[in-house]
């Protein structure tokens, strides 16, 4: 993703400690954003848009979320 990109308040898949998850962006923090993670409710902040993956729409939940970014994922690696 890009900087631009990245609004407050929006639900992100994002890649947290190796393994990919859903965060939702509460404010801006210098270069990056605070946020927290949806599985564990931890603050986390994001340094880099680069992190984020993709958007998660309204919604929808984090295991559907991340099973969809997981199989984009294959099918960028495969092409």
């Amino acid at each position: 993703m890009r900087k631009r990109d990245v609004k407050v308040g929006g639900r992100y898949v994002a890649k947290v400690a190796g393994a990919l998850t859903v965060v939702k962006i509460n404010s801006e923090a210098g270069s990056g954003w605070l946020a927290t993670n949806e599985r564990t409710g931890r603050s986390i902040r994001i340094k880099s848009a680069q992190r984020l993956r993709s958007e998660v729409a309204e919604g929808e939940s984090i295991s559907l979320a991340v099973l969809t970014e997981r199989l984009a994922m294959t099918e960028r690696n495969q092409a």
